[in-house]
């Protein structure tokens, strides 16, 4: 007791050093930050209120392209932007003084924006009233935009359509990057008004952003990709009819057969199945099917044991699939649970480092396992007894969905202006230098896009007519082997 008594002022020590810590954090992030959203009253009161966009985004207003949309102040600070029109500051800071005062030691007077935010620098000393009435009487509404800035108002002022959020509230404007990221507003469940998406979407944008609004990635899409469970578009409903009918055929064949000691109808079959499942699920034979899944259909034991050769090929193709997949459906919980956290868009940004390099990693393994494959054939290797044949034509399809995924990465780098290097997506980047500064890249990308759904949906139809159904059915059967040699039956 007495030693839980003394140790009571220790913990509110503790406890005050922390909030004070918690405190300072937060004051050290109170600056400015770059955000596309702008708030129209803050910043008509500002002292840049009356400042045309294209006075100090002059780059903007020229030919060459809108900056990344997903990367707002991602370039360096220009101190010229500043000093265009506050030439004195700089005069000033050279003799010592910034504001009237003394220059401080350690202090960043070469980031301006480290201190002031433009949008909505207000006049120290002076309150909002006096601010508004030195042009004219308090008004309920903002003027319109001038003609020079109505193309940057129509995406930038906040109070177009507040983001919906995933807990159904609204995410309050403007976006700030310290807070949510920049660029969020492709959530993995649809906007309900397709407006909302023209903003963007559309001919003639300068953003990067492909002219017509594409489906979002839904089902099909996966298993090697952030997507939601959702079937909106004709590709993928055609493919998965065909995808499902070829299972429901699959499944009539094995029902055909006589299960021993069992009725011989097919639902009684069902239910007979369903039963004995469940008799495993809730016994000490879970264990086995565990142990079954993760050395037989993981790490393909039976594989191995039968050729090495075979195993590394297998592994180049399945391996990457698995981790894709498994990538796919996490960052999809977490966008559930977790969508303001940094690491969940770490997880659904293509661009971030630790993503891009992972997928376009796993798919050149793909792309060498399907080669190797096929030179192993030309070459006139042994067949391995109890093992499929190749399945050249779902080789053939893998291997065109892989190619124009890089395709449609490096098409989407060179459009949006993401190939400066941020990224370590080293093929798309190496397609996108190639296609940076063609013209019609928002146009085509469309088209592009659809021939990798096309052939994906493809892929996924014969999947059930091919060779390659042994994805499902291996597993399947290895497992319910381990658990009938181990339980005696």
């Amino acid at each position: 007791m007495e030693g839980r008594s003394a140790l009571k002022p220790k913990l509110h020590i503790i406890r005050g050093l922390a909030a004070l810590l918690l405190v300072l954090a937060w004051c050290g992030m109170a600056e400015a930050r770059e955000a596309w959203l702008i708030d129209g009253p803050k910043f008509h009161a500002s002292v840049h209120g009356r400042t045309a966009c294209t006075d100090c985004h002059e780059d903007a207003a020229s030919d060459t392209g809108h900056p990344n949309p997903a990367r707002p102040g991602a370039g360096p600070f220009k101190p010229e932007r500043c000093e265009a029109c506050h030439d004195k500051v700089s005069a000033d800071l050279a003799q010592g003084v910034h504001a009237g005062a003394r220059t401080q030691a350690g202090a960043n007077y070469t980031d301006c924006l480290s201190c002031h935010e433009p949008h909505y620098q207000q006049v120290p000393r002076q309150p909002a009233r006096t601010r508004c009435d030195a042009c004219h009487e308090m008004r309920t509404a903002l003027p319109p935009s001038g003609k020079s800035d109505r193309d940057c108002v129509n995406c930038h002022l906040a109070g177009v359509a507040p983001f919906p959020a995933r807990s159904g509230g609204l995410i309050p404007r403007p976006l700030d990057r310290a807070a949510f990221e920049p660029g969020r507003v492709h959530y993995l469940d649809p906007e309900p008004d397709p407006s909302f998406c023209r903003l963007c979407h559309r001919q003639g944008n300068r953003i990067g952003a492909a002219t017509r609004v594409l489906p979002e990635k839904g089902l099909l899409c996966l298993p090697c990709h952030v997507a939601s469970f959702s079937v909106n578009d004709t590709v993928s409903i055609v493919a998965l009819i065909l995808f499902f009918a070829g299972l429901v055929g699959l499944a009539s064949v094995w029902l055909s057969g006589r299960l021993e000691g069992g009725p011989s109808g097919a639902p009684g079959k069902l239910a007979t199945l369903a039963m004995r499942v469940a008799g495993v699920v809730f016994s000490a034979r879970l264990l086995l099917v565990f142990q079954a899944l993760v050395l037989d259909v993981l790490l393909q034991r039976r594989l191995w044991r039968q050729s090495r050769g075979r195993w590394i090929i297998h592994g180049l193709i399945f391996f990457p699939l698995v981790v894709r997949c498994l990538w796919g459906l996490g960052a999809m919980i977490m966008s559930a649970w977790w969508p303001e956290s940094p690491s969940t868009w770490t997880l659904l940004d293509p661009d971030a480092p630790l993503t891009s390099v992972l997928f376009d990693l796993t798919g050149l393994m793909i792309l060498l396992g399907a080669f190797l494959a096929l030179a192993r054939r030309l070459a006139g290797g042994p067949s391995v007894p109890g093992l499929p044949p190749p399945d050249w034509p779902g080789l053939a399809l893998l291997a065109g969905m892989v190619l124009s995924g890089f395709l449609v990465e490096g098409w989407r780098m060179a459009m949006t202006g993401a190939v400066d290097g941020r990224g370590f997506a080293f093929i798309g980047r190496l397609i996108g230098q190639a296609l940076s500064g063609h013209q019609g890249l928002a146009d085509a990308y469309g088209w592009l896009w659809y021939a990798h759904a096309i052939l994906v949906a493809a892929f996924a139809a014969y999947l059930p007519f091919s060779r390659l159904v042994h994805m499902f059915l291996a597993p399947l059967v290895m497992i319910v082997n381990r658990v009938l040699q181990q339980g005696g039956e």
